[in-house]
């Protein structure tokens, strides 16, 4: 039997601040989280990802890229689970669909049953997701479209867009959570 589990990813920043940590704990608590994907951690001065996981979750396989901005975990139902903090900035696009085309399939080739692929993708697929202007990733496009994942928001909410991400006059949601088509009702 599958059971259905609360996901949730979340940029922290290095969350270095005992009362920010402890308000970390209190969203995990208070919303019942069972795979929590985070990004920015500061690991030997990178930023990098992580996955926490509830107690009991039976892992398989982790990978870890060298650069610390890909994770997977594989559990013992073939749950593939990926985190990717990709690098931000328009001076880093070129880099940010590298890592997409070039790096991120590695960590999608397992066999799986069920695919979750989140995490801070500091880019967007619709023009909807941004205010200011629009840089869509076609690499990101390509891997949704090929895999048939779906944004684990829209799937809930629809066209309703609520921003993850604010820097003076602009705004986006580059924080995601995508799902395979197949399993959307989980």
């Amino acid at each position: 039997m599958h059971l259905i589990r609360n996901y949730a990813t979340l940029n922290i920043n290095c969350l270095r601040s005992l009362p920010k940590q402890q308000l970390l704990r209190s969203f995990i608590y208070n919303n019942d989280i069972d795979v929590l994907l985070l990004q920015e951690l500061n690991i030997e001065a990178n930023r990098g990802t992580t996955i926490i996981y509830r107690s009991g979750l039976p892992i398989k396989q982790s990978e870890l890229h060298p650069s610390g901005r890909i994770l997977s975990i594989l559990t013992e139902a073939n749950e593939l689970i990926v985190n990717v903090y990709l690098p931000s900035g328009t001076n880093n696009r070129t880099e940010r669909e590298r890592v997409i085309s070039d790096d991120l399939p590695f960590y999608l080739r397992h066999k799986y049953n069920m695919l979750i692929l989140g995490g801070d993708f500091n880019n967007v697929l619709n023009a909807k997701d941004q205010l200011g202007a629009y840089n869509p990733s076609p690499g990101l496009k390509r891997i949704c479209e090929d895999l048939q994942l779906l944004d684990s928001w829209e799937v809930c909410h629809g066209n309703y867009v609520e921003f993850t991400f604010y820097r003076g006059n602009s705004a986006s949601r580059i924080d995601k959570i995508y799902v395979s088509k197949q399993h959307k009702e989980k």
